[in-house]
């Protein structure tokens, strides 16, 4: 997130699951499409190297001078838990985690909201929920090219030239 909206982007809270996650963060503005786009994509990268998530449990300044991230001030403790994946992230953290990034699965974006004035929250499904609603998407999909006898990379176009073509007739 840091790497596509800026460094002011700072963690705000988050809730995860072995299928689900928010992530709530600092930003100024609603993410666009595209930026959401090249978030998922970057996790989904970094997944798929399958690179080792390393936890450390340590002393707060040896964390910080090591360059690990935190977010939340003064709440942490004198000794740390950091978790990182080399080449990527190090932060601390006190959650439970996977042992090699592959184990996440896929990760899908399924929504961006602001939550407070400054704060955003992005929602996503992992693993075999990301699978699912990727075949479901699919699904949904396939059936639209047949209702509407086009192919999937113009069922935008076509939704726009069927309102307009209603909007002409309601006129």
């Amino acid at each position: 997130m840091r790497e596509t909206l800026g460094l002011h982007v700072k963690q705000a809270g988050s809730l995860v699951t072995a299928d689900r996650l928010r992530f709530d963060f600092s930003h100024y503005a609603p993410v666009s499409a595209l930026e959401l786009a090249q978030i998922e994509s970057r996790v989904n990268s970094q997944i798929l190297r399958n690179a080792p998530v390393r936890t450390q449990v340590m002393n707060r300044e040896e964390a910080l001078g090591g360059g690990a991230l935190a977010f939340f001030g003064d709440k942490y403790g004198e000794r740390v838990r950091v978790v990182s994946v080399e080449g990527f992230s190090k932060e601390f953290c006190g959650g439970t985690h996977v042992s090699r990034t592959g184990d996440i699965g896929l990760v899908l974006i399924t929504a961006e909201q602001g939550i407070s004035a400054g704060t955003r929250r992005i929602e996503a499904l992992a693993g075999d929920a990301s699978m699912r609603r990727a075949r479901q998407d699919d699904t949904l999909l396939g059936q639209l090219e047949q209702l509407l006898r086009v192919e999937r990379t113009s069922l935008a176009d076509e939704h726009t030239r069927l309102r307009e073509q209603l909007k002409d007739r309601t006129a």
